[in-house]
């Protein structure tokens, strides 16, 4: 929230508990809403936007792909 203060007429779209940093085209698909909006239509978001946090893994989930884009982790 910092960055977005040192930025006048910033958005800011906030996955609630989700640490920080920022991930898109993940596994929330309110935070992918709002990047697909701004990179396909140049739809800007309202200043600060908050999305409930993706589900939690349930134990012998299958992983998604973004869990095998770093070897070793």
């Amino acid at each position: 929230m910092e960055l977005q203060r040192r930025l006048p007429g910033s958005s800011l779209v906030t996955e609630n508990g989700a640490g920080t940093h920022g991930v898109a085209f993940n596994d929330n698909a309110c935070v992918n809403k709002y990047a697909e909006a701004y990179l396909l239509h140049g739809k800007i978001p309202a200043h600060k936007v908050y999305c409930a946090p993706r589900a939690e893994p349930l134990p012998g989930q299958q992983a998604t792909r973004a869990q095998h884009a770093l070897p070793g982790k």
